[in-house]
């Protein structure tokens, strides 16, 4: 996990407020800030795949909570290949461990 957090320059908890399909059968989600966990975001969002279910794919919905680990100039991605995830507080790496973690 420590590579994960040292590689984002931010991490955040938010909430998904709104999903809109671009191209690509991409969704941009909106989320709306729950705690920032580490750095200072520069997005509220997370791509996710909108379309036919495909290597690594994941999907988003509106009212789920995620921990977002982003880079600055980029947009986070939601995948079963990037460290961003769906956050579910029985199951999910608590986020004290993460705080632990962006605080060394």
């Amino acid at each position: 996990m420590s590579s994960k957090v040292n590689d984002a320059d931010y991490i955040y908890l938010g909430m998904i407020i709104q999903g809109n399909l671009i191209e690509n059968n991409k969704v941009v989600n909106t989320l709306k800030p729950i705690e920032v966990l580490k750095g200072t975001p520069d997005k509220w969002k997370l791509i996710s795949n909108g379309g036919p279910i495909r290597r690594c794919s994941a999907i988003a919905a509106v009212g789920l909570r995620y921990v977002v680990y982003g880079r600055y100039g980029e947009d986070p991605k939601l995948s079963l290949c990037s460290p961003s995830y769906q956050y579910d507080p029985d199951y999910s790496i608590s986020l004290d461990e993460i705080r632990k973690a962006a605080n060394k």
